[in-house]
């Protein structure tokens, strides 16, 4: 029921249109379901994400113990207030997984996303502008610089030149992002959801254009409240904005591709799930016991 369609988009349509510092402060905030690791790496968000941030700002020493504070404050927050929402959703998706999906299965898992996001945002939006009102003209160009490299690396892995190249890769990657929860596919079902992505074209680079725009909004903010030294509420609310308007898109063309692919990842979800032998629907209830076990652990840690 977790479906890789709502995850895959989930991901493309968050981590990829933010900026870097959401993204390192999310992966202090947000419950990553598919790892199988997960207590040991909860615990280590704040320290994997402190890295990465100062990778991309080479924070002073009082910008390092300005991060540390607030991502340390987030995850106890997040420990305390959001696990326990999780867990739920993960005990009614297990619910939900004993029968087929329908399409109403789809939105409500998106819904159910989307208001975990806005409560995270609202959490995440004061620590965001207290730093960004810290931060020097040079820490943002080399943001900036960060963001191309990271766009050249993912130029070379989804956009290959060869198209044959880009659909298989394509298809090994959904297929990987499945099995985290549909365990061993077969040949047919792997001809299953090569047959939904044949009807989302590879050739297309809609969510590339769609990276660089959201990039280019979210360095002009920062740059904004940084220059005008933006009072911290007002520049809460700028980057909280932001950051939920990150499912949607200003540019008609591109909301409708994807709505499209939702429309087709939903469809290829619900009838992926209903090829699923009797042996592979338990292999997902196996992982779901698990991972609502290390949440439970979790929040008693």
């Amino acid at each position: 029921m977790v479906s890789t369609s709502i995850v895959g988009n989930f991901n493309t349509r968050t981590l990829f249109f933010r900026g870097p510092l959401i993204v390192c402060l999310l992966l202090a905030t947000l419950f990553a379901s598919a790892c199988s690791v997960i207590s040991l790496g909860y615990s280590a968000l704040p320290t994997y994400a402190s890295w990465q941030l100062d990778r991309y700002y080479s924070f002073d020493d009082t910008q390092r113990e300005q991060v540390r504070v607030a991502l340390n404050n987030l995850q106890n927050w997040h420990r305390k207030s959001e696990l326990p929402e999780y867990r739920k959703l993960l005990l009614e998706v297990r619910n939900r997984s004993k029968r087929n999906l329908q399409e109403n299965d789809m939105q409500w898992m998106r819904d159910q996303l989307e208001v975990r996001w806005n409560v995270t945002a609202e959490k995440i939006a004061m620590p965001m502008a207290e730093l960004t009102l810290t931060l020097k003209p040079e820490q943002l160009e080399r943001m900036r610089n960060r963001m191309e490299d990271q766009n050249k690396e993912n130029r070379a892995k989804y956009l290959q030149a060869n198209l044959k190249d880009r659909a298989a890769e394509r298809l090994k990657r959904t297929v990987e992002r499945y099995e985290n929860f549909f365990p061993d596919l077969t040949t047919n079902q792997e001809q299953l959801i090569q047959g939904y992505l044949d009807q989302i074209p590879s050739t297309d680079d809609t969510w590339y254009k769609e990276r660089l725009a959201r990039q280019k909004t979210f360095s002009q903010l920062l740059d904004k409240i940084r220059k005008e030294q933006t009072n911290k509420e007002q520049g809460a609310n700028w980057l909280k904005e932001y950051m939920l308007a990150a499912g949607t898109t200003q540019d008609p063309a591109r909301q409708a591709y994807f709505d499209k692919a939702v429309k087709v990842g939903d469809l290829m979800t619900i009838k992926l799930f209903a090829s699923l032998s009797a042996e592979q629907r338990a292999g997902m209830a196996k992982k779901l016991d698990g991972w609502i076990a290390e949440l439970s652990g979790l929040m008693g840690a």
